[in-house]
């Protein structure tokens, strides 16, 4: 069995997550940022996206970080208030599966069902807003999780 360190154990959780990766400029004036391993990622996002998550950079990452920023973000007020009805829209799959997901990564607590007791951890109220201050710029339309998985299969065509 493996230690886990406590995220406020090791981080600031009331900071940004990433806010220890330092910034570095190769030769041609390209911003990376650099872990506290060595290991250099293009951006914050992608720090998280293929670092923390361990997911393959091609994989429809700032879709996928929208939507989880959405999704973090709607269960913060669960903490004091009742569901938000604007993420139902998703259906019983989805909802099925990021209840499980989220708490198994570390950013959730785990809750007695699909809503109660769901609450941010520390990584969680750190990710949130790194996710909010690093979302693209250009408009991105609502897509619904079956929209971004059609988009992922002509994006690999």
């Amino acid at each position: 069995m493996t230690n886990v360190i406590a995220y406020a154990d090791q981080y600031d959780p009331a900071a940004p997550w990433g806010y220890w990766l330092q910034p570095v400029a190769d030769r041609d004036g390209t911003v990376g940022w650099v872990e506290e391993d060595g290991t250099c990622y293009a951006s914050v996002r992608d720090a998280f996206w293929r670092g923390r998550l361990g997911m393959r950079s091609d994989f429809a990452a700032d879709e996928q970080l929208d939507l989880m920023s959405e999704v973090l973000g709607a269960i913060k007020p669960l903490e004091r208030i009742a569901p938000v009805e604007g993420l139902a829209s998703y259906g019983a799959t989805f909802w099925r599966q990021y209840p499980l997901w989220l708490p198994s990564i570390g950013l959730v607590s785990h809750g007695s069902g699909p809503f109660d007791g769901l609450a941010l951890t520390d990584e969680g109220h750190a990710v949130l807003p790194m996710l909010i201050a690093t979302k693209r710029r250009a408009p991105v339309a609502r897509m619904s999780p079956r929209l971004i998985f059609q988009q992922m299969l002509i994006d690999a065509t």
